[in-house]
């Protein structure tokens, strides 16, 4: 799909290209796609999703059969209270009452969320950054 995607936005940029320029053949695009990158995107496809495979079997080997028509250890819940302050509760309501409970449950799950958060922006800055002066070399 990805390669369909890269075809359709040569040919756009094809279009774009030739409609300021008078002569509309001279412009030449090309995609090219190296036979080594296929093999080294299938294998890392497959190396994936072995990994993601492997994971819930090494933890379903130590279950037994009967454990698991039960679901006994499935979920384990611990109850504990969790304060949030006068506020949080007045400021953001049951919204926002809700989220910090949950952040402060789960404060690992948040750190995740958040670093890649900033990672995809940084990402995005730094490709947004390298267009424009691509943009002024051309």
């Amino acid at each position: 799909m990805g390669i369909t995607i890269k075809l359709l936005g040569v040919e756009m940029s094809r279009m774009i290209v030739s409609l300021g320029s008078a002569d509309r053949e001279a412009i030449e695009l090309t995609f090219r796609l190296h036979p080594m990158a296929i093999i080294i995107a299938i294998i890392l496809t497959l190396v994936t999703i072995g990994i993601s495979l492997l994971i819930p079997f090494i933890r379903l080997r130590k279950v037994t059969a009967i454990e698991a028509i039960r679901q006994s250890k499935e979920v384990k819940v611990k109850r504990r209270k969790v304060r949030v302050s006068r506020l949080t509760k007045k400021l953001a309501g049951l919204e926002g009452t809700l989220a910090t409970k949950y952040y402060k449950v789960s404060s690992s799950k948040y750190r995740v969320t958040v670093v890649s958060l900033a990672m995809s922006m940084v990402l995005f800055i730094v490709t947004f950054s390298v267009s424009g002066m691509a943009k002024v070399i051309v």
